[in-house]
């Protein structure tokens, strides 16, 4: 058995391998890190319980830096455009997703109300990451849509399992849930604005070589006061981020590059530990299971897609194609694993990550196919303007270097 620092450079190497490999075969790299993480458990190279509690640092730290990148990249005057279907999306729209995978997999799967509630609440929402993948660069009100969508239902979907575990360990409490999730939204947005504004007079005045270095902790110093303070940290980092975009301090190109690589980064631990949490041969799905989570998967988010945006601005078609397009990724791979913690005593912990496992390889595969089906091929005059905006966004780099 290796020790746990032997351990953590052959994940980052072998994922590093498996992206390299995904990107040439075109191939989504989530799913092949998620099926490498398994490999190296079954050979008996990663074992996570040897990590501990490395894990649960780094998949927080993840969360942080995906939610961090993916915010600072937003086109803010895009999401005015479409803010009702966002908001709608992204709250009422993820409860009701979870409602919905609860309701059909306790139907099609023999488990327990528990069971299904867990994987409704870790399923409701899509990832920033595993979008950002999924769908092609050429933006369109539709992409604009899926990947704020994304960044907005994070704080909320990483609330929710974490409410039920509340609820599983103090029950007596349970009738605070409600009062407490506003609570940690509005406390996280108000933490959030407040270390957007005085991180962007920070960067304005810091000296240049530092500001990377800044950002990281501006965005890890919001997270932890906000969490302090009894507010979602998620939801904090979010609304920090969007606001460190709307600012114009120098090097702020090499700031958004540097967080989405460390988030790049922390992503390839995140999906690798997930993967390493089994053995081939403890995956072994029925055809029923299979069913039952495509099932559960599309069905709830068409649904849902269907009821909140029905006085949208979307046509049919958009409508289905957002309903489609619901990948998961970074939440539930790193908010599963606490279920297996004994002191919960969670009925299924295992059924829930293993079909947590599956829900995201086949969400992704699924929106990959309904990207490409959809997506229509570059014109020249398209393509011309991407060499031209990349060769822009080059110089741009040299003059500042």
């Amino acid at each position: 058995m290796f020790d746990a620092l032997s351990q953590l450079a052959i994940i980052l190497v072998v994922s590093f391998f498996l992206k390299e490999l995904a990107d040439k075969a075109k191939i989504p790299f989530i799913v092949l890190l998620i099926l490498g993480g398994t490999s190296l458990a079954t050979y008996g190279i990663i074992d996570v319980k040897s990590l501990t509690p490395l894990p649960e640092m780094i998949r927080t730290i993840a969360l942080i830096l995906v939610v961090f990148s993916s915010a600072f990249y937003l086109n803010i005057e895009e999401l005015k455009k479409h803010s009702k279907s966002l908001v709608m999306l992204a709250t009422i729209g993820v409860l009701l997703t979870a409602l919905m995978i609860t309701t059909t997999t306790l139907y099609l799967l023999p488990i327990p109300l528990i069971t299904a509630a867990f994987l409704g609440v870790l399923l409701s929402g899509t990832d920033p990451a595993a979008i950002s993948q999924a769908l092609s660069k050429k933006e369109s009100k539709v992409g604009e849509l899926l990947r704020a969508e994304s960044l907005f239902n994070s704080p909320v979907t990483v609330i929710l399992p974490l409410l039920l575990l509340d609820f599983i360990a103090f029950p007596e409490d349970a009738l605070l849930n409600v009062p407490k999730l506003f609570l940690l939204i509005t406390i996280g947005i108000m933490i959030g604005a407040a270390g957007g504004v005085i991180g962007k007079k920070l960067l304005n005045q810091t000296k240049l070589e530092h500001s990377q270095t800044l950002g990281l902790a501006i965005a890890i110093a919001t997270y932890v006061i906000a969490e302090q303070l009894l507010g979602s940290g998620i939801m904090a980092v979010a609304v920090c981020s969007i606001l460190l975009n709307s600012g114009n301090f120098p090097r702020k190109t090499f700031l958004g590059e540097f967080n989405s690589e460390l988030a790049f980064i922390s992503t390839l631990f995140v999906f690798m530990l997930l993967g390493a949490q089994f053995q081939v041969s403890d995956l072994i799905f029925t055809r029923q299971e299979i069913i039952a989570v495509v099932l559960a998967l599309i069905l709830a988010r068409m649904l849902t897609t269907l009821v909140v945006l029905f006085n949208s601005e979307f046509n049919l078609s958009e409508k289905i194609k957002i309903g489609l397009i619901a990948p998961k990724g970074v939440s539930p791979a790193a908010l599963a694993p606490l279920v297996l913690i004994p002191a919960y005593g969670i009925i299924g912990a295992e059924i829930i990550v293993k079909i947590t496992y599956v829900a995201i390889i086949l969400s992704i595969l699924i929106s990959l196919i309904i990207t490409r089906i959809t997506v229509q091929p570059k014109t020249e005059e398209e393509k011309l303007q991407e060499e031209l905006i990349e060769k822009k966004e080059l110089r741009e780099k040299k003059k500042i270097s």
